[in-house]
């Protein structure tokens, strides 16, 4: 995880593609994946446009228990076998 940060500041801070040349406002999806050290298209959207718009729509499957055994899939619940 360090060196993941430490190439994306580099990214980010160094000249070239990093310099932001864009206006408008550009929409970044994001579907499972909330990474944002490592993000390309994040990355691009942040390149090309004056503001980003970051859109994120829950999935309510993802709060309810397994099928077979009923168990949570998320939240702060331990469960103990």
């Amino acid at each position: 995880m360090e060196k993941v940060c430490e190439e994306s500041f580099v990214r980010y801070s160094s000249g070239g593609l990093s310099k932001k040349r864009g206006k408008g406002v550009v929409i970044v999806w994001f579907s499972n994946d909330l990474r944002v050290l490592d993000n390309e298209a994040l990355f691009r959207a942040w390149v090309s446009s004056e503001v980003i718009l970051p859109v994120y729509c829950v999935d309510p499957s993802l709060f309810g228990t397994t099928h077979y055994f009923g168990l949570p899939k998320t939240g702060g619940t331990v469960v103990q076998l």
